[in-house]
């Protein structure tokens, strides 16, 4: 997959794809449109997308940097699962730019990572800098001053998809990554492994690769021998 440096200080790529115009299916197109919409006005610095594990939200934040960076301003990704990204991101002047933070859920109940999260966004504010911010709907924070700025924010919530919805993502995956994958596979994966997007494309990428370790091609018969297996462990 091709990707694009965008114009930030940090050293961290997104992939091109992840735009607003490939964010496809109706469920939650208006999400879609509303995080477009604050992304480009002014009229909204801090926004919080919520929702289940693969429902687009890392997507969304991609597509809110490339959209904000195609104005010729500067925008940075982070997730908290690397922490270090969020210290730099303390350590440099924000004004002027968006700034996305993928994964704050996992910060919840730990307090270093709370109290990152709660000087960054105290650090954005007062730069006068977007902050887009994505979690799983289920985490709750510990500290109550960072509870209370999450409870600020505007929220964007991101719903679970269709089959049919699922099954056209994956397609779209397929497409982009110029995958040899055949798609009945991904209707054999939804079927029988999980509707879960991130596990999906992920069980997708652990086939291929095991494919292509032991130079073979990838049959309904392969995936239906893999499909539960972890092939991280095969040889």
């Amino acid at each position: 997959m091709s990707e694009t440096h965008l114009q930030q200080t940090l050293d961290l790529t997104i992939p091109s794809q992840r735009t607003f115009n490939s964010f496809i299916c109706d469920t939650n197109k208006e999400a879609k449109t509303m995080l477009s919409f604050y992304v480009k006005n002014p009229s909204e610095s801090m926004i919080i997308i919520k929702g289940d594990a693969g429902t687009g939200k890392t997507h969304l934040l991609h597509a809110a940097c490339h959209l904000y960076q195609a104005s010729g301003r500067k925008a940075s990704f982070v997730s908290v699962k690397n922490p270090a990204h969020l210290e730099a991101l303390l350590s440099r002047p924000l004004s002027g730019e968006l700034v996305c933070i993928d994964n704050v859920h996992l910060a919840a109940q730990h307090d270093d990572l709370e109290h990152l999260l709660f000087r960054i966004y105290n650090h954005a504010e007062m730069a006068g800098c977007k902050l887009v911010w994505s979690m799983q709907k289920s985490h709750q924070f510990s500290r109550k001053d960072l509870l209370s700025r999450q409870q600020s924010m505007l929220a964007i919530e991101l719903l679970p998809y269709t089959p049919d919805e699922t099954h056209a993502i994956l397609l779209q995956y397929l497409s982009l990554s110029q995958s040899y994958i055949a798609p009945e596979i991904c209707t054999l994966l939804i079927k029988k492994y999980t509707r879960n997007l991130s596990l999906l494309i992920g069980k997708l990428k652990e086939i291929e690769q095991y494919a292509c370790s032991t130079q073979k091609k990838v049959t309904l018969k392969m995936a239906k021998e893999l499909i539960f297996s972890d092939l991280h462990q095969l040889d």
